[in-house]
């Protein structure tokens, strides 16, 4: 099926007004004061409070599987949204493979979003099963709204890559459930003027990187336009360092009362190893742009650039997984 632009945009128009619409009461409720700001509940602040944790596994006071979860479904969200966008409005096609590949993210994400919304209802209900109080969370807190709108922005993304075949649209889409996400967790529970935008420029940022190098794998380096690719790709994650650094550190800032909480708490703790996973991936952007890239129209520079950027692309996912064990720990209070 093939659609004028004017019919895709009144489309588009249509379906995001309907998941969208509850977004604004979503942040306004909030949610039950047992719950913490992930959503979370009765999760112990400290090593010594274990008696008050729901059953299962835990890692610096946060439960594993919805973190892991978490973090799987929005790097899945962010490489299926960057890769389309970029598709669609800064990089030639590169051939079939990352098209093919984009959509198949979505779908994923969609399929790993569901599973985490089914992981927090669990571990958010009082008697960890999935019976109607599990239900009752997605109409009664701001949390289960939103992940509501989410899911159905990433499901109505994967069906535009697949059933409209335009990037543009499903990367509409995409980031519109990229966006959701920032309403999702400290950033809308501890909710300044800084903290949304931050959290969703963070977001939108690690999509365009997480993408760029999906497509530096995927794209056919003998086609002609792949050096000029190439060039665009590594503008665009200089620019995404940047946005990321930045509002990562726009973050910590408020959310940690003091800068000796970075050093004395879970949620310092945790930041610090992905500050790490980020300072690792610019030096491998870094070796990328003033070694590889001036050279990537060679065969063997092409090889050895596709063989440094999957080493690149694991530590994103690690530090993508840290993403997610942060936003289920919480900050420190200030004078605790």
């Amino acid at each position: 099926m093939r659609l004028g632009h004017r019919s895709t945009v009144a489309l588009l128009a249509l379906l995001l007004a309907v998941p969208v619409a509850p977004l604004y009461g979503a942040v306004r409720r909030s949610d039950p004061p047992t719950m913490r700001p992930s959503g979370a509940p009765r999760l112990a602040q400290s090593a010594d409070s274990d008696s008050d944790q729901p059953p299962g596994l835990y890692l610096k006071g946060a439960p594993v599987v919805p973190a892991v979860l978490r973090g799987l479904g929005v790097g899945t969200l962010m490489a299926s949204a960057g890769l389309l966008a970029l598709l669609a409005w800064l990089l030639p096609t590169g051939g079939a493979a990352p098209r093919r590949a984009g959509t198949a993210l979505a779908w994923v994400a969609v399929g790993v979003l569901v599973l985490h919304l089914l992981a927090w209802m669990l571990n958010a209900s009082f008697d960890q099963r999935l019976d109607a109080d599990a239900l009752a969370l997605l109409t009664s807190t701001g949390t289960g709204h939103t992940e509501v709108v989410r899911i159905s922005l990433a499901l109505l993304a994967a069906l535009a890559a697949t059933m409209l075949r335009r990037p543009g649209a499903a990367a509409v889409l995409g980031l519109g459930a990229l966006l959701a996400s920032a309403y999702v967790g400290h950033a809308a529970s501890l909710a300044t003027d800084w903290s949304l935008p931050a959290k969703a420029l963070h977001l939108g940022a690690g999509a365009v990187w997480l993408g760029g190098l999906l497509w530096l794998l995927l794209a056919d380096p003998a086609l002609p336009e792949h050096s000029f690719g190439v060039g665009r790709v590594s503008a665009a994650a200089l620019a995404s360092v940047v946005v990321v650094t930045a509002s990562g550190l726009l973050a910590a800032l408020l959310f940690l009362p003091t800068w000796r909480d970075l050093f004395h708490s879970d949620y310092g703790s945790v930041a610090i190893a992905k500050a790490v996973g980020v300072g690792v991936l610019v030096l491998f952007g870094a070796y990328h742009k003033f070694v590889l890239v001036p050279r990537a129209a060679e065969p063997a520079t092409a090889d050895k650039l596709r063989r440094s950027v999957r080493y690149e692309v694991l530590v994103m996912v690690f530090v993508i997984l840290l993403g997610g064990l942060l936003a289920y720990i919480s900050p420190p209070e200030a004078g605790a």
